[in-house]
Protein backbone atom coordinates (compact mmCIF):
# COMPACT_ATOMS: atom_id res chain seq x y z
CA UNK A 1 0.00 0.00 0.00
CA UNK A 2 1.54 3.14 -1.11
CA UNK A 3 0.68 6.28 1.28
CA UNK A 4 0.58 8.43 -1.25
CA UNK A 5 -2.28 6.32 -3.37
CA UNK A 6 -4.34 6.00 0.27
CA UNK A 7 -3.81 9.37 0.42
CA UNK A 8 -5.40 10.41 -3.02
CA UNK A 9 -8.04 8.06 -2.43
CA UNK A 10 -9.06 9.96 0.91
CA UNK A 11 -9.23 12.86 -1.06
CA UNK A 12 -10.86 11.67 -4.54
CA UNK A 13 -13.77 10.12 -1.95
CA UNK A 14 -14.10 13.37 0.51
CA UNK A 15 -14.34 15.32 -2.54
CA UNK A 16 -17.17 13.46 -4.21
CA UNK A 17 -18.63 13.59 -0.63
CA UNK A 18 -18.70 17.32 -0.50
CA UNK A 19 -16.54 17.47 2.36
CA UNK A 20 -13.93 20.26 3.33
CA UNK A 21 -10.72 18.76 5.27
CA UNK A 22 -12.02 20.48 7.91
CA UNK A 23 -15.31 19.34 8.18
CA UNK A 24 -13.82 15.28 7.37
CA UNK A 25 -11.45 16.65 10.48
CA UNK A 26 -14.15 17.24 12.93
CA UNK A 27 -16.19 14.01 12.23
CA UNK A 28 -13.13 11.83 12.96
CA UNK A 29 -11.75 13.90 15.24
CA UNK A 30 -8.41 15.09 14.41
CA UNK A 31 -6.68 18.31 13.30
CA UNK A 32 -7.52 19.60 9.82
CA UNK A 33 -3.68 19.33 9.25
CA UNK A 34 -3.69 15.77 10.11
CA UNK A 35 -6.19 15.08 6.93
CA UNK A 36 -3.95 17.08 4.52
CA UNK A 37 -0.82 15.53 5.66
CA UNK A 38 -2.40 11.63 5.44
CA UNK A 39 -4.04 13.34 1.37
CA UNK A 40 -0.71 14.15 0.38
CA UNK A 41 1.30 11.02 1.52
CA UNK A 42 3.34 13.21 3.83
CA UNK A 43 2.42 10.59 7.02
CA UNK A 44 0.14 7.60 7.39
CA UNK A 45 -3.26 6.96 8.88
CA UNK A 46 -3.61 4.23 11.14
CA UNK A 47 -6.27 1.35 10.35
CA UNK A 48 -8.37 2.50 12.74
CA UNK A 49 -8.23 6.41 11.55
CA UNK A 50 -8.51 5.07 7.75
CA UNK A 51 -11.85 2.82 8.78
CA UNK A 52 -13.65 5.81 10.60
CA UNK A 53 -12.72 7.60 7.24
CA UNK A 54 -14.12 4.97 5.37
CA UNK A 55 -17.20 4.47 7.08
CA UNK A 56 -17.88 8.94 7.08
CA UNK A 57 -17.18 8.72 3.15
CA UNK A 58 -19.38 5.35 2.53
CA UNK A 59 -16.79 3.67 1.61
CA UNK A 60 -15.15 0.77 1.80
CA UNK A 61 -11.57 0.31 3.52
CA UNK A 62 -10.69 -1.42 0.46
CA UNK A 63 -11.16 1.67 -1.84
CA UNK A 64 -9.52 4.04 -0.18
CA UNK A 65 -6.48 1.31 0.00
CA UNK A 66 -6.74 -0.33 -3.08
CA UNK A 67 -8.89 2.02 -4.99
CA UNK A 68 -7.98 4.80 -7.39
CA UNK A 69 -9.14 7.68 -9.54
CA UNK A 70 -10.97 5.75 -12.07
CA UNK A 71 -12.52 3.42 -10.05
CA UNK A 72 -13.93 6.66 -7.62
CA UNK A 73 -15.32 7.99 -10.59
CA UNK A 74 -17.07 5.30 -11.63
CA UNK A 75 -19.01 4.69 -8.06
Amino acid sequence: MRVEAVGRNVRIYRVMKGLTQSELSLLVKCKPSRISSIETGKHKASVKLLCLIASILGVGLDDLIKGGVDDASSN
